[in-house]
């Protein structure tokens, strides 16, 4: 069982700390002992060719990698200054997210409905930033908005500060 389990897909999300919401998912498929090869990179809407290009050339191509290793052993992101985080197992269900936003108003199956036409990167940036976005609504005393303008809106690609 344990070689079956080796073979699944490992996937990183990088975000690189000068350009938040312009995050790649990258997908290494299993090739033999601890060895990934790129698969695919999937971007998410809001970053621009630039930081495409920037991203690209510190994207390896063949990876070592041994499942629930820290990703700072082995990525370059992290020396320039990238949030990387291994999302080989990650929960990217609704039911994730309902509960993690927490604020469980509106039509609940017309939310599920969007959050399932999310692509699998915009899924990582939305969850990545309930946190960051909660913060920001209890330090500025307003409301958090519905789930379903959360998504309508891509409210995890805007800027949050707490000053």
């Amino acid at each position: 069982m344990a070689k079956t389990e080796e073979r699944l897909t490992a996937k990183f999300s990088i975000e690189p700390s000068n350009n938040k919401g312009s995050a790649a998912l990258l997908e290494y498929e299993w090739r033999e002992g601890m060895t990934y090869e790129l698969r695919s990179i999937t971007w998410s809407e809001g970053c621009t060719p630039q930081v495409k290009l920037a991203t690209v050339r510190e994207v390896p191509i063949r990876i070592v990698y041994q499942r629930g290793a820290p990703v700072e052993r082995f990525h370059p992101w992290v020396k320039v200054g990238c949030k990387v985080e291994d999302l080989s197992n990650a929960d990217l269900s609704f039911e994730r997210f309902w509960n993690l936003y927490g604020y469980k108003v509106g039509a609940k199956d017309r939310v599920k409905k969007k959050w399932e036409r999310l692509p699998e990167g915009e899924k990582i940036l939305a969850l990545g930033s309930i946190p960051r976005y909660r913060r920001f609504t209890e330090q500025k005393h307003i409301d958090m908005t519905y789930p379903e303008t959360y998504i309508d809106q891509r409210r995890w690609e805007n800027e949050y500060t707490n000053n």
